[in-house]
């Protein structure tokens, strides 16, 4: 296999969480000299979200059974915080079991290298997720444009908030178009607004003492010009009275495309104080639906699967299972569809159990686990970009058909290397 070289603009670093000293010298030894990366290592979960506090690594690679805090534990501590919920995290197991993988695929996991780890197969998941961390950083050429306009021609941003890797993160993604600004309190904010005069200002949800809407109104009395007003908002509430103070809201993010994506939405004021569910099904789901199925039938069936144009329709009668996301502030949600002709859903079902037929119920609860997983895992993507949506059912629906719903916001087909079709289909309520 050839190597892969990775060389954005700063060198990317991972940190291997694993209590087995060999494991983390092989898995160190590959990422050094096969793809260029500084590596951290840590010896159980505690270790390791210390040393993801202190240094923000780029990936995680975190084995599962560990002392103290196990893998499991520590990927949830990591996607409950709003800094390193985005954080590429690829788990190492010795067993790959379906439940376990499940679980993990609705935490966000990036991928998987199962243990006793084998050379190529962990060079290969390394090169997908390391390929995909290069695209979204910063290049080089933008740093170095913005290392040329630091002599204070470009437009300022003041960034008003406490979480200091988010400021950090906005300096990075736009300082090659803007002279970035940061004040961690609304004093400091009010302080740098009156003595820089930004163009733009984006401001933090509860700021301490001088809070987001006092400082909103005191910068409104005093701009002059084309100024925009920007609320930073962390999902967690409604932010509709937003409009009043400001002129948008931008859903915090540490992904750099999406963040630039709805901040240049914001500042030309066509984003909508909470983001729209058609909108979000529109610019990510094609692409999130494609990983998220992807991964979810490699790692729970053990089954290839590549989108496929034009391959509809699928032939009936159509076996199909269906979950529902909903959104119960605005009495609204997302219902996905996992189908496949009523032939190969026998097919795929005696792949997941190892057997050579399977009966109906077997072939509706293999449908059933895959949805779930589908939507689970959609279900964090939603709440990235904005949309708070919970699984609203228990157990997805299933049942045949002669074919499939008629209102169709997304439809993706998906090929498997045997040669069955299924079709993922979301309806927006």
């Amino acid at each position: 296999m050839s190597e892969t070289s990775v060389s954005p603009a700063r060198a990317l670093r991972a940190l291997v969480v694993d209590d087995e000293p060999a494991v983390r010298k092989y898995l160190h030894g590959i990422l050094r000299k096969k793809f260029q990366v500084e590596v951290l290592e840590a010896e159980n979960g505690v270790q390791g979200l210390e040393t993801i506090e202190t240094t923000s690594p780029d990936l995680v690679v975190l084995d599962l059974k560990m002392p103290i805090l196990n893998g499991k534990e520590t990927l949830a501590a990591i996607r409950s915080d709003k800094n390193f919920m985005h954080l590429p995290v690829i788990v190492l197991t010795a067993v790959k079991d379906k439940a376990t993988f499940r679980e993990l695929i609705k935490l966000g996991i990036s991928d998987y290298i199962l243990k006793p780890v084998d050379y190529e197969f962990a060079i290969s998941r390394f090169q997908i997720v390391l390929a995909e961390l290069k695209n979204s950083m910063p290049s080089a050429a933008a740093e170095k444009n913005g290392a040329a306009h630091a002599n204070g021609t470009q437009p300022r941003l003041l960034v008003i908030d406490p979480d200091t890797k988010f400021t950090r993160f906005v300096s990075d993604v736009m300082g090659s178009r803007f002279k970035v600004l940061a004040a961690a309190s609304g004093a400091a904010g009010l302080t740098e607004f009156a003595r820089h005069r930004p163009q733009i200002t984006l401001i933090g949800e509860q700021l301490p003492l001088l809070n987001e809407k006092l400082l909103a109104h005191k910068i409104r009395s005093i701009s002059e010009g084309n100024h925009k007003l920007i609320m930073l908002s962390d999902g967690r509430r409604d932010t509709a009275e937003a409009s009043v103070e400001f002129d948008g809201v931008l859903q915090k993010s540490f992904v750099a495309d999406a963040f630039t994506k709805h901040f240049d939405k914001a500042t030309s004021g066509k984003l909508s104080p909470a983001h729209d569910v058609r909108e979000i099904v529109a610019d990510y789901m094609p692409g999130e639906t494609l990983n998220s199925v992807k991964q979810a039938f490699d790692i729970l069936a053990g089954v290839q699967v590549d989108a496929v144009a034009g391959a509809g329709p699928l032939a009936s009668p159509i076996r199909y299972a269906a979950a529902t996301l909903q959104d119960d502030r605005r009495n609204s949600g997302v219902r996905i569809s996992l189908a496949c002709a009523a032939e190969d859903a026998g097919r795929f079902a005696a792949a997941v159990n190892g057997t050579d037929t399977c009966d109906a119920a077997q072939q509706d609860r293999a449908l059933q686990d895959m949805v779930r997983t589908i939507s689970g895992r959609l279900c964090k993507t939603f709440e990235v970009h904005g949309a708070p949506l919970r699984e609203h059912e228990e157990k997805p629906v299933t049942g045949m058909a002669e074919s499939l719903p008629g209102k169709r916001d997304l439809e993706l087909y998906f090929r498997a290397e045997s040669g069955e079709l299924f079709c993922v289909i979301m309806e927006i309520s």
